[in-house]
């Protein structure tokens, strides 16, 4: 028998047909299940985030579990963000073949593209695997991963519950764990409703580890995307007197030409963001690099001007500079201060050299 199932991050699969639907309501009240059918009691998705070439990347694998009773064939849908690459499918260890359909799954992010693969013949038990990997979108200053599980929302009926277990893991040095949130995202009535979900984030070998489970309702499919946002923080590195500092950025603008300059003791970096909004950045400076470099006299200056906003939280190593201004492009330039009598004494200086000068002149000029 024929059967379409749709499969998608989170959620799972679903069986359409008005044999299906018939068979439902007896399986709701009797024992044992009626066939044809096919259940999917578990899935478990695991994504990596990280910068790769300067790209943020996510690299998805998801495996499903399947119990199969009496489908001889059955063809599988599967929704993929649209700039996917690397798309493998496999069922146990054969490599399937899929193609793109016409088909489109909406999310609050955008429209995911499907692809469809067939598997003849059915096994009673076996899994299918699924490999992608799509630049993750920076959306109103944060990071945006979905993994959709609403497909359910599509589906007349299902014939058990299916349980989620979700790991993502994402580099240090790419995000905050302060930064971190994870919604389920339900479509209804034409509008996205987000929702916080729970999760727990521990380290793990230099990235956090996200990890969340999701079950849905006896003879129910999950319904709801899984979105995870992120402000960025990058990494970069300050040498002086061959010593190594670590310096970061979280901000919700995107950053470009970090550069260090000993000869001016400068730190500066572009940041770019949708015009007119307003843009924050928190840098995270280590103490020892400021005494070193600016002997802690030092200024945050946006274009050559002082910033919209701007307030110094310390610990016992770091100093955390939080500044805000108007998006366009900017330079962000962290330079040395100079105390508030400084130009006044240069000025006495220049003056003092200057009556010295005049002084000297009169003397010299001739008296008639």
């Amino acid at each position: 028998m024929n059967k379409t199932i749709i499969l998608f991050g989170f959620v799972s699969m679903c069986l359409l047909s008005a044999l299906f639907i018939t068979g439902f309501s007896t399986l709701v009240t009797a024992n044992p299940i009626p066939t044809p059918i096919i259940m999917m009691p578990y899935e478990y998705i695991e994504a990596t985030i990280s910068l790769d070439e300067g790209v943020m990347t996510a690299k998805v694998n998801g495996t499903y579990t399947f119990e199969n009773f009496e489908y001889g064939f059955v063809t599988m849908d599967y929704p993929v963000p649209p700039d996917s690459e690397g798309i493998s499918v496999r069922m146990n260890e054969t490599l399937l073949d899929w193609e793109i359909i016409d088909t489109i799954y909406p999310t609050v992010v955008g429209n995911f593209t499907m692809i469809r693969w067939l598997i003849e013949p059915v096994p009673n038990h076996f899994n299918v695997t699924t490999y992608y990997e799509h630049p993750v979108p920076l959306l109103d200053g944060n990071y945006t991963f979905l993994y959709a599980m609403g497909t359910g929302r599509f589906l007349a009926d299902y014939p058990k519950l299916t349980t989620a277990y979700v790991t993502i893991r994402i580099d240090m040095d790419v995000a905050h764990p302060e930064t971190l949130n994870l919604y389920t995202i339900e479509h209804s009535n034409g509008t996205w409703i987000w929702k916080p979900a729970n999760y727990t984030a521990t380290p793990e070998n230099g990235t956090w580890k996200i990890t969340s489970t999701f079950q849905s309702g006896d003879f129910e499919p999950l319904e709801e995307d899984l979105l995870l946002t992120f402000i960025p923080r990058f990494h970069y590195q300050v040498v002086v007197d061959n010593q190594t500092f670590n310096v970061y950025t979280i901000t919700n603008s995107t950053v470009s030409n970090f550069n260090f300059s000993l000869p001016l003791k400068q730190i500066s970096f572009n940041v770019t963001g949708l015009e007119g909004t307003t843009g924050f950045c928190n840098v995270t400076i280590p103490k020892t690099l400021l005494e070193s470099l600016w002997d802690n006299n030092y200024t945050v200056l946006i274009d050559g001007s002082p910033p919209l906003t701007q307030s110094e939280t310390s610990n016992d190593t770091h100093t955390f500079l939080y500044f805000t201004y108007i998006h366009s492009e900017h330079e962000v330039a962290i330079v040395p201060e100079f105390p508030t009598w400084t130009p006044m004494l240069l000025l006495l200086m220049v003056l003092t050299v200057a009556i010295a000068i005049y002084k000297r002149r009169l003397l010299k000029t001739p008296i008639h």
